[in-house]
């Protein structure tokens, strides 16, 4: 009886005379009706207890909240979240709980859970919970590379996304070997400005094509110079094994620039082409009008994604007439639907000129402009 004398100075004699039959052989609905009010009377004055008193209502909440339905924990569970000195013991044992409508919302605000508790309940966790834990505002390391070795790609996306998320070398390390069969994930982690260089630049070397456009468009100003300067080292160690060769270009490349040189390319030309169903002298005009080299052109048309064919389009501002063509003549990809090319139609009215530009000169280089 001490916990309930004690708390008679901030309650009504009927709370104290409900709270103590509520604990001994009370009902449920009325341990649930009493849970109410004694959270009630904690959260409304919380700020103006001292350790001591908080203790005395951690013991009565957990006493009262044993074996009672979910909801009725959950609702607990959200407005204990927020309060810096809500009960301790009451916010780890709800936690716990493997019900993430009980658990998550503590997992995701609780201040009271330190980083120990936290890599327990990671380590033992669903991937809801993991989830849960990375939306927290501050999250240290110990706890992010659990986060990272048990989360699925979800919660890789969130962690990463989360600027308030620490990461050890060793976890950024497990990242960038996912990022490899995730573009996504490999974007978010170029974009963050705590990986480790050696790592950036290892992430940035296994990137494909399409990844590395995307790390420049997404590239803080200040890095972008030098990510474009690691770009241009890294095509002129690869450039060797063009396989241009093997697909016939030279008789197309030789025919597209005379009628460079004549002032007859342009859309047109490169239009009818791609209508025609001539695929080495559409490549070879996109290249030429675009002012790539044919390899890159290749592999972008050979590639299962059209992003790549969108940007490179939209950098030399064409026509949809013009992409359209280009895309269908595309080969060893997809057939597009009609849904897919007015999809495709919206993404390219929708696509940043300015982030098409920034992937086109990267790939210039490749040409010596």
């Amino acid at each position: 009886m001490s916990t309930v004398a004690s708390l008679r100075d901030h309650a009504h004699s009927s709370l104290l005379r409900e709270l103590e039959t509520s604990i001994r052989d009370g009902s449920h609905l009325q341990r649930v009706s009493t849970l109410r009010r004694v959270t009630d009377l904690f959260v409304y004055r919380a700020e103006q207890y001292d350790n001591e008193q908080v203790k005395l209502f951690d013991d009565v909440i957990v006493r009262l909240s044993a074996e009672i339905e979910k909801t009725a924990l959950a609702e607990l569970a959200n407005r204990l979240a927020p309060i810096p000195n809500a009960p301790p013991e009451t916010v780890r044992t709800l936690a716990r709980d493997p019900e993430v409508a009980v658990a998550g919302p503590l997992l995701s605000h609780s201040l009271r859970l330190a980083d120990d508790d936290l890599v327990d309940i990671a380590r033992a966790g669903s991937q809801a919970h993991l989830l849960a834990i990375g939306g927290r505002e501050h999250i240290a390391e110990p706890v992010t590379d659990v986060l990272v070795e048990r989360g699925g790609s979800e919660v890789a996306h969130k962690i990463v996304a989360n600027g308030g998320a620490r990461f050890s070398e060793s976890g950024f390390a497990r990242l960038v070997d996912r990022a490899g069969e995730d573009e996504t994930l490999a974007v978010g982690i170029g974009a963050r400005v705590d990986i480790p260089p050696h790592l950036f630049r290892r992430l940035v070397t296994e990137a494909t094509e399409r990844v590395q456009g995307r790390l420049i468009a997404v590239a803080r100003p200040e890095v972008r110079p030098a990510l474009e300067q690691l770009l241009v080292e890294i095509a002129e160690k690869v450039g060797a094994n063009s396989e241009i060769a093997s697909r016939g270009y030279s008789a197309a490349c030789s025919y597209v620039r005379m009628l460079a040189q004549s002032n007859r390319l342009g859309t047109h030309e490169l239009t009818g082409f791609a209508k025609a169903g001539r695929f080495e002298e559409t490549v070879a005009a996109l290249a030429e009008l675009a002012e790539v080299p044919v390899d890159i052109v290749d592999r972008v048309m050979h590639g299962e994604g059209i992003d790549p064919v969108l940007v490179l389009c939209r950098a030399k501002n064409f026509d949809w007439a013009v992409v359209r063509a280009v895309l269908i003549v595309r080969r060893n990809c997809r057939v597009l639907s009609a849904h897919d090319l007015e999809q495709a139609c919206q993404d390219y009215k929708t696509l940043s000129a300015s982030t098409a530009e920034r992937v086109l000169r990267f790939w210039q280089v490749r040409r010596g402009k």
